[in-house]
């Protein structure tokens, strides 16, 4: 059988999944009720992929777990929706972990990138070929582009730094990546 990967397909119904899982919303975790395929009563469901989020296999389709978390604690699926994970620990399926978003709101809620120069979310370093390099800030959000120049100093940088923070709380508001700062 050919296992079909679907983020969002519609999703068992509960009473099924409650047949097959026990969810403990504490932990965040799964166990089976049912052995199959080797796997044991009571052992952990799913498998985490290589991008850290744990997928579970249901009639042949894997879900992402956060969203049959979600299912366990509202009864509801979350259709288009995407369930975001507000520590950004893609595998902690925690009640206190989850939230409902939009894809946008999701993307907003981002680590540092493995490209950034000057360890500060948001903010690079502009006129390299000139001699003078600047720090540039930029937040956007839709339409709205936020931009900000700083001295390429240590105090530039925090001063940047606290910029974008305001900027992000402004604009993204609690799907703000403020722990991004602190990575």
């Amino acid at each position: 059988m050919r296992i079909q990967i679907m983020h969002h397909a519609k999703l068992p119904t509960l009473k099924y999944v409650r047949e097959l899982l026990d969810y403990n919303p504490l932990s965040g975790v799964f166990t089976r009720k049912i052995s199959k395929g080797g796997k044991s009563v009571g052992s952990v469901a799913g498998s985490i992929d290589r991008d850290g989020r744990r997928r579970i296999t249901l009639k042949g389709v894997k879900y992402f777990s956060s969203r049959i978390a979600w299912l366990f604690l509202t009864g509801q699926d979350p259709g288009d929706a995407e369930i975001d994970h507000i520590n950004r620990n893609r595998s902690d399926d925690s009640a206190a972990n989850l939230r409902i978003s939009t894809r946008v709101q999701n993307a907003r809620n981002t680590g540092l990138r493995s490209d950034n120069q000057v360890g500060v979310q948001c903010v690079g370093r502009i006129g390299k070929g000139s001699g003078k390099t600047l720090l540039l800030a930029r937040v956007v959000t839709g339409s709205v582009r936020e931009r900000k120049t700083f001295p390429d100093t240590n105090e530039g940088l925090q001063a940047a730094r606290k910029w974008v923070l305001r900027m992000k709380e402004k604009h993204h508001s609690e799907f703000s990546s403020m722990g991004a700062f602190n990575d």
